[in-house]
């Protein structure tokens, strides 16, 4: 009897550990670093895919922005766009960011399990031509 109680609580035990290892706090599932170089309206960025294992918002941050000709930049908007089989890809929504030299973060929240892409929709109140940044990340 006394082996099986024995058992019994070695098995609890290890069902408790199990499971507080379940209960990790939730982390960003993943991020790419990249930059801009001489990016127009209409540019993508690579595909990703986030399996949504997370509530980790997606992000982009940027930093170092800049006109490629010196002209005085703007603010550029990026739409975050959802992929579906079979049909044009959804956006999801369009986020405006300064074009400065200093890091500026925007935040299209938490997003289902598909492939996303930002593109580069537009420009607020700059110059409409080529623009770089020295970062850009996105993390989802």
């Amino acid at each position: 009897m006394r082996t099986f109680a024995r058992r019994l609580a070695t098995s609890a035990a290890a069902a408790l550990a199990a499971t507080s290892l379940l209960a990790a706090p939730a982390l960003a599932e993943g991020s790419f670093t990249s930059s801009l170089s001489s990016w127009m309206v209409g540019k993508d960025t690579r595909t990703w895919f986030d399996n949504d294992h997370d509530s980790a918002s997606t992000n982009i941050t940027m930093g170092g922005c800049r006109t490629t000709n010196g002209a005085s930049p703007g603010r550029m908007q990026f739409k975050l766009i959802k992929h579906r089989t079979a049909l044009p890809g959804k956006a999801i929504a369009t986020n405006t960011m300064s074009c400065s030299s200093s890091n500026v973060t925007t935040r299209y929240g938490a997003q289902d399990r598909s492939y996303y892409h930002i593109n580069f929709a537009g420009v607020v109140d700059g110059p409409t031509r080529y623009y770089s940044a020295s970062t850009f990340k996105v993390s989802y």
